[in-house]
């Protein structure tokens, strides 16, 4: 909302373990808001997500959720 809000861009960005004690950081092209309503949120959000889809996918071992996905 704030990038809408303000045109600015997302920067998204990822941490990767190569090895024990080796990390790569993973810097994407800036996504830019295409205005600022509720539907450029949601386009944003999208955009971000097929970037982060591609990540969890490929090294989903090194993702972690922090509330849980099903409920006990």
């Amino acid at each position: 909302m704030f990038a809408c809000r303000f045109g600015a861009p997302v920067i998204p960005g990822v941490v990767l373990k190569e090895k024990p004690g080796v990390y790569r950081a993973v810097v994407g092209d800036p996504l830019w808001p295409s205005g600022r309503g509720p539907e450029a949120v949601k386009e944003l959000l999208e955009k971000l997500a097929l970037v982060l889809e591609k990540y969890i996918s490929r090294y989903g071992e090194q993702w972690y959720r922090f509330e849980p996905v099903w409920a006990d």
